[in-house]
C-alpha cells in the first residue's frame, strides 16, 4: 500500500481531477503573495535576487516534501478509520435483536 501511496503523492498515477477548483482565499493569498514578491524583489541586487531564489525554492521543495507526508499520514488515518468501524462492528445492535 505504501508504494501506491507515494506513486499518488509524487503524481506517478497520472490522475488529473475533472475541475480545478481555487477558492476565493486561496486565489487572493496567492495574488497577495506574487505581489509582496515582486516588491521584494524589486529592493534587491542581482546577486540577493539569486541568493533569494534559492532559499524560495529550498522552501517550496520542503514545504512540497511535507505536504506529501500529511496526505500519506492521512490517508492511512482514514483507512485506520474504517478498518475501527468493520472490526467493532460487533459492538453495534440493532433494535429489536438479541433483547
Amino acid at each position: 500500500m505504501g508504494n501506491i501511496l507515494r506513486a499518488f503523492a509524487f503524481n506517478e498515477l497520472e490522475l488529473e481531477p475533472a475541475t480545478e477548483y481555487d477558492s476565493e482565499e486561496t486565489k487572493a493569498a496567492r495574488e497577495k503573495a506574487d505581489r509582496l514578491e515582486d516588491l521584494f524583489l524589486e529592493t534587491l541586487q542581482a546577486e540577493q535576487r539569486g541568493a533569494y531564489e534559492q532559499f524560495r525554492d529550498a522552501q517550496l521543495e520542503e514545504e512540497y516534501l511535507y505536504n506529501i507526508d500529511r496526505l500519506i499520514l492521512g490517508y492511512r488515518l482514514g483507512v485506520l478509520m474504517t478498518m475501527e468501524v468493520f472490526t467493532d462492528r460487533e459492538r453495534l445492535t440493532i433494535h429489536g435483536e438479541g433483547h
